[in-house]
């Protein structure tokens, strides 16, 4: 190989290794944060999707209650059921709302508000309000209640669900006047 052919295979040897050192850990993607600001888990055929504590001024005290959204899929071809919903973070947590939202089976039936025993269609999009009862500290805007659901099939999903943020931002102070 000549002088001139080896110099410029460095020189794009060289202009290939330092393009890849970009994509480390402080890379753009890596500040990337999801547009929803709940957990998302799939396993075994049963999306959780945007869980989330509702957001509220002042968090929720000790002894409290506080309500959970979140939406459920059932992607698999055969039907599942909630069987447990509980929490370590409050004494007990029951179902408050279960709204189907979407289906991929045409006459699938809402489930019943209230049902603790819940049966998810098919393809079926369920959107679900919880009530965590007793909570046993205090959940303030930055934390987050421990949720456990389980299902007829062995799914089980444990996952920290966030307080979602504020839907509008705080009121502030008195404007300034800067006009004298």
């Amino acid at each position: 190989m000549s002088r001139s052919g080896l110099t410029a295979a460095t020189i794009g040897l060289l202009a290939l290794v330092l393009t890849g050192c970009g994509a480390g850990q402080t890379a753009n993607t890596a500040a990337d944060r999801p547009t929803v600001p709940g957990i998302n888990v799939t396993e075994a055929g049963i999306a959780v999707r945007n869980a989330v504590v509702e957001s509220t001024t002042n968090g929720y005290p000790a002894g409290g209650n506080a309500p959970i959204r979140l939406v459920v899929v059932n992607e698999r071809y055969e039907p599942v059921r909630l069987v447990r919903i509980s929490s370590t973070d409050a004494q007990s947590v029951s179902l408050t709302r279960a709204e189907l939202i979407g289906t991929a089976s045409p006459g699938t039936p809402a489930p019943a508000p209230g049902q603790s025993n819940l049966q998810l269609a098919p393809g079926g999009l369920y959107e679900l309000t919880l009530q965590a009862t007793g909570l046993r500290e205090q959940v303030t805007g930055a934390g987050s209640i421990a949720l456990e659901l389980a299902f007829d099939n062995n799914t089980v999903f444990t996952m920290d669900v966030p307080v979602a943020p504020p839907l509008t931002p705080p009121a502030r102070g008195e404007p300034i006047d800067t006009h004298h």
